[in-house]
């Protein structure tokens, strides 16, 4: 459990620190996209900043028809499709860590919507837990009546949580569907 906890923070720290090195600068390269195409990908990969003075100070010189508004309008399109409650909920359920720079109104579904996901994605460790010890129990169980009754403690406890992460699922969808 120990170890599986911190290689999921390890893969946070480093999602953390590629994400926002990769989305901090820009690159000869990108100026020569598609404003509105780059804006879009940005938006959708819930980008922090929109990167605007940068591509203006890289870039004006390189292309001289640069279309900032192209970039603008695709990231706040693509801004807007990062922060459904259904992209928070699926962040949530990957174990990712909490990143939003969603506009006021949706940003208490955004939020409620990965802790719903991240709620499901801690259950889902202790289901994993639960089947290794009633596996390990399984291996070493004989006749013994204390090994026998953990062993079915472990399977009324399991059923139970399958049934709290199915609720949390179908909570997941409703929050879905009451945004929009």
């Amino acid at each position: 459990m120990r170890t599986l906890f911190s290689v999921k923070l390890l893969i946070s720290i480093l999602s953390l620190i590629f994400f926002f090195s990769a989305c901090s600068s820009v690159t000869s390269k990108d100026c020569q996209k598609n404003m509105r195409e780059f804006g879009l990908s940005l938006g959708r990969a819930g980008s922090p900043k929109k990167l605007t003075d940068q591509i203006r100070n890289k870039c004006t010189s390189k292309v001289p028809s640069l279309d900032l508004e192209g970039f603008e309008s695709g990231f706040l399109q693509g801004w807007r499709e990062f922060c459904l409650p259904n992209n928070a909920f699926d962040m949530g359920k990957k174990g990712d860590t909490y990143i939003s720079f969603c506009p006021t109104e949706s940003e208490s579904y955004f939020r409620n919507s990965f802790l719903l996901g991240k709620k499901h994605n801690e259950l889902k460790d202790v289901e994993y837990e639960i089947e290794d010890q009633m596996s390990d129990l399984k291996q070493t169980m004989n006749t013994d009546s204390d090994d026998l009754d953990e062993f079915k403690k472990l399977q009324i406890e399991l059923a139970n949580l399958k049934k709290e992460i199915q609720t949390i699922e179908i909570e997941g969808k409703k929050n879905i569907f009451n945004f929009r």
